[in-house]
């Protein structure tokens, strides 16, 4: 399943202005609140590690990284991560080797930006 959702994202190459980071690890989530107000959360020691990863990637210059837990699940897509180096993770007592997506056509996937405008309105 990890190799299947990392070859997804290989074939849509992932042009986006959006920071990705995937982990792997031991989460609780689901909805949280009371009465006509719900929340959707995840909380956890993997989503803490994997939200410090996602803060890395402008450091990076890069819209994704793959853990170094994630990377060695998904064992069949290693040859499409390319080692960004061991980082340390703020609040976290070691480093861990993060990756980054190789484009099908092999160049290291690096951070685009595009300019844009959008009217943005919430509706209660």
């Amino acid at each position: 399943a990890l190799d299947t959702a990392l070859d997804t994202a290989l074939d849509t190459a992932l042009d986006t202005a959006l920071d990705t980071a995937l982990h792997l690890g031991d989460a609780l989530y689901g909805n949280i609140g009371a009465g006509d107000w719900l929340d959707f959360t995840a909380i956890g020691q993997a989503v803490n590690e994997a939200s410090r990863i996602e803060a890395l990637a402008d450091q990076l210059d890069t819209n994704f990284l793959v853990s170094e837990a994630f990377a060695h699940a998904a064992s069949l897509c290693r040859p499409h991560l390319r080692s960004q180096e061991r980082h340390a993770l703020r609040g976290l007592d070691r480093e861990q080797e993060l990756c980054t997506l190789l484009k099908p056509n092999g160049w290291l996937m690096r951070r685009t930006y595009a300019l844009w405008s959008e009217d943005v309105s919430i509706l209660e």
